[in-house]
């Protein structure tokens, strides 16, 4: 990892953790992606009835992303 070059996408960044085994393969993590590039690029366009939307149905979504990670980084610091 350290010798490879920044991903250049959100999806490249997804596609190597998720090669490094830190993150399992879910659709939803990129939808995540695509819908965060959404909001920082059209923000002006974003339906506030959607986002309430996403908030409420897929919050679990972003549940398992969080959960994921603090399980990678439990078994980093037990390994070390």
């Amino acid at each position: 990892m350290e010798s490879q070059a920044p991903a250049a996408t959100g999806k490249d960044a997804l596609d190597r953790v998720i090669q490094m085994g830190i993150l399992g393969r879910h659709d939803a993590y990129l939808k995540m992606v695509q819908f965060r590039n959404f909001l920082v690029h059209r923000y002006e366009r974003v339906d506030n009835e959607i986002l309430l939307d996403i908030v409420n149905r897929r919050l679990v979504d972003f549940e398992r992303f969080r959960n994921e990670i603090l399980t990678y980084i439990r078994r980093a610091i037990d390994d070390d």
